[in-house]
């Protein structure tokens, strides 16, 4: 995925080296609440330390890029 400048992702801070990871596209901008279930678990792989972690739905953010 490229990450764009004035977008918004939804994120999560890698547990390991915590570099912001950008997953997702949020087309709302943040305005709308990230949609998933009280237990829902995402398996996501960090670009900067290539680790492997989950995570729930209380460390997901939305968040736009003021630079890259």
């Amino acid at each position: 995925m490229k990450i764009q400048k004035g977008e918004w992702y939804f994120t999560v801070q890698c547990k390991s080296c915590d570099v912001t990871i950008y997953f997702s596209h949020d087309p709302s901008r943040g305005k709308i609440e990230i949609a998933a279930h009280q237990d829902s678990v995402i398996k996501v792989t960090c670009p900067a330390c290539q680790a492997v972690d989950e995570y729930d739905r209380g460390e997901l953010f939305s968040r736009e890029v003021k630079y890259i």
